[in-house]
């Protein structure tokens, strides 16, 4: 179907007699149609009667404009284009921004990640001990070495007992989530340890993979076998076990609460031997500020007592699709790799979602101020 700008290209080879016929029979049912066309040709007809042909540079600036026009036109569309590549791309940027910063997802433990660890930690230089382990790969090599320059005996006063506080850290990585985490709480309940710390997100019916975080405080002469049953309970893929050797504080502390136990038993014969009233006041707040010390030392005594009794145990448990005791396969790699990225994918659309969804308002009250100043400036022109 012939529209007026391809019939005023036309419009010459029409009036010289010079088109061919499918096209003059497009050019003669356009103007059977078209009266602006019709009155356009009369009026060329009516020059040329006049006034004889037109003249050839006439002609050719006329040409040379509609070109230029096109030309124009041309621009015009690429910018159109190039501004909604800018509009579409903003948009991304926007929703995929938000998205990152908005999505609530809770942080995973990075140090467990990586397939070689290697860890170290030591007593105190009271008893020069220095205890390694070190983990590579999937497989979970252990090696343990101990500093050949060990004193056999730890210099103390007679009647004291060393104090050493453990704490123990280590990442297990199961395919058996909840059976793993209720094994950990039977396995502290038998020692007759306690649950002191209970951390879980995930979720299993989205197929998100689960973490969880459990501190336990296990009896210290249970701590070996405790640690010797948990690796039965799942694949341990770190480890860290620090012993601090707090005895020396601990004694200077129990030295300072004899000291001022012993003050308070002057303080109170005093007491009881005055009997002047500024005597007794004097005596009295001499007694509150030992009294103040004796809870100050008794509660840093009660504290290590408890650390040293308990030992610490921090157990990190992650969910994992693949079996890690072994080396995975290339098609398990691979399957996993597609399940972990489409999870992540719907998931990531799901949290943009919430994100334009709850951005609604904002670009409602965005499209409402543009209508309106498009509106203002199209009423001043």
């Amino acid at each position: 179907m012939m529209d007026c700008e391809n019939m005023n290209h036309l419009l010459d080879a029409y009036l010289d007699g010079t088109l061919e016929a499918e096209q003059l029979q497009k050019v003669q049912q356009h103007l059977a149609e078209c009266e602006a066309c019709r009155t356009l040709v009369q009026m060329c007809r009516d020059l040329r009667t006049e006034e004889g042909p037109v003249p050839e540079s006439c002609s050719s600036s006329w040409r040379q404009a509609i070109r230029e026009e096109e030309q124009m036109e041309t621009k015009q569309q690429k910018k159109h284009s190039l501004r909604s590549i800018a509009l579409i791309a903003a948009a991304f940027v926007f929703i995929v921004g938000g998205t990152l910063i908005t999505r609530d997802r809770p942080s995973a433990l990075k140090n467990s990640e990586a397939n070689n660890y290697v860890y170290s930690a030591g007593s105190a230089s009271a008893n020069g001990m220095v205890l390694k382990r070190s983990y590579s790969g999937s497989e979970t090599q252990v090696a343990e070495t101990y500093d050949a320059a060990v004193p056999e005996a730890v210099s103390m006063e007679a009647g004291q007992e060393q104090k050493l506080i453990r704490r123990v850290d280590f990442t297990i990585k199961t395919m058996e989530f909840e059976k793993v985490v209720e094994n950990l709480q039977a396995l502290t309940a038998s020692v007759n340890g306690r649950v002191e710390y209970l951390s879980q997100y995930g979720d299993k019916d989205s197929g998100a993979m689960r973490n969880a975080t459990l501190t336990l405080r296990i009896p210290s002469d249970q701590l070996d076998a405790f640690l010797t049953d948990a690796e039965n309970v799942g694949n341990i893929t770190s480890y860290t076990n620090q012993v601090e050797d707090v005895t020396e504080s601990y004694y200077d502390i129990e030295t300072r609460l004899n000291t001022q136990l012993a003050k308070m038993e002057r303080l109170q014969a005093l007491l009881a031997e005055a009997t002047e009233v500024s005597d007794l006041i004097e005596i009295e707040s001499s007694i509150a500020d030992t009294q103040y010390m004796i809870d100050h030392y008794q509660g840093q005594l009660n504290g290590m007592d408890d650390k040293v009794d308990f030992s610490t145990v921090t157990v990190y448990v992650q969910e994992t699709r693949v079996a890690e005791t072994k080396e995975a396969s290339f098609f398990e790699r691979i399957g996993s790799g597609i399940s972990d990225s489409v999870e992540d994918g719907l998931e990531f659309l799901g949290d943009a979602v919430v994100f334009i969804l709850s951005m609604l308002p904002w670009i409602a009250v965005v499209v409402i101020i543009v209508v309106v100043v498009k509106a203002v400036r199209k009423k001043k022109k």
